[in-house]
């Protein structure tokens, strides 16, 4: 390596960084704004805005600082974009907002739509969502917290499936008129929603809870899985595990089951995701007793 790449190497310090000329720092550039790692380029800019000046006098003979600055004004352009997004979804503007043809919203990104009590019974604040999947103009959405603590069924006696349960029923009616507006909820697609266990069995859904398969699908590990709860749902008995860092657990779709012998059987229990973000298939009563707590599920068409 000559001097120049170890002077600007231990600019960036740690050794973090190295590069032995122009070319190579300019191409780490292009992949940061195509990766859009516009934050890492604002650090850059911040820190060594001055040593690249001097850099570029003394040793390449390039205006790189003139490169950086273009890198950034594409990320200035990317978060207007996305501000332009939130303000659609207040808004009768409709349409997904892309920046060379790549969705502004993507897998792993937050976004508020409708409204839910939080804090307070009786104060509403926007409900904060995680974006699972994105697909066309539709993004798949889970709120980012238990929103509210609900029984799966009234009955625990027998043995209940997605489709006659009451939690399916209290979030495609009191939850869905709760939380959004006429206007808000002709942007919630009318999904199908399949059944683990008995694939025959779909409902048509606009609000859902995740099933066994897409929660291991949409989530890389347990850690991803973990949920805390809002006060709301605290008050109305949601439990929260200390030892995991206020997690609570939340319901799935999917019917619990047993293992005997070489065969399962359902029970009359449904799955959770735990306070670990494991996924217990036997352990949550459907009454839901143990305090379990609700994730809504939506597909929002943009």
């Amino acid at each position: 390596m000559d001097d120049c790449g170890a002077i600007f190497g231990s600019l960036f310090g740690y050794e973090e960084y190295r590069f032995r000329n122009s070319q190579e720092f300019n191409q780490f550039l292009d992949q940061l704004a195509q990766e859009k790692r516009f934050g890492e380029l604002r650090r850059i800019k911040e820190k060594y805005g001055h040593a690249l000046t001097a850099l570029d006098r003394d040793y390449w003979q390039n205006d790189s600082l003139t490169k950086l600055d273009s890198a950034l004004s594409r990320a200035s352009l990317f978060d207007n974009l996305r501000q332009r997004l939130a303000a659609c979804l207040d808004s009768d503007v409709s349409g997904m907002i892309t920046v060379n043809g790549s969705p502004v919203i993507q897998q792993g990104d937050y976004l508020k739509f409708g409204r839910y009590p939080q804090s307070g019974f009786f104060v509403k604040k926007p409900i904060e969502w995680l974006a699972l999947e994105v697909s066309g103009n539709e993004v798949l959405l889970i709120s980012r917290y238990g929103l509210d603590c609900r029984q799966y069924h009234k009955d625990n006696e027998v043995k209940i499936d997605w489709d006659d349960c009451d939690l399916r029923k209290w979030l495609n009616e009191k939850f869905l008129n709760t939380s959004f507006t006429e206007k808000e909820q002709e942007r919630i697609k009318l999904s199908e929603v399949l059944n683990d266990i008995s694939p025959e069995k779909v409902t048509r859904d606009r609000v859902f809870c995740l099933s066994l398969a897409e929660s291991v699908r949409y989530f890389e590990n347990n850690r991803k899985r973990q949920c805390r709860p809002t006060s709301v749902a605290k008050r109305h008995g949601t439990t929260w595990s200390n030892r995991n860092d206020g997690n609570c657990r939340w319901w799935l779709r999917s019917p619990g089951y047993v293992k005997r012998g070489e065969s399962f059987v359902i029970r009359d229990f449904a799955t959770c995701v735990d306070f670990d973000g494991g996924i217990g298939v036997h352990s949550c009563s459907s009454q839901g007793a143990g305090g379990d707590a609700v994730r809504p599920a939506i597909r929002l068409v943009l």
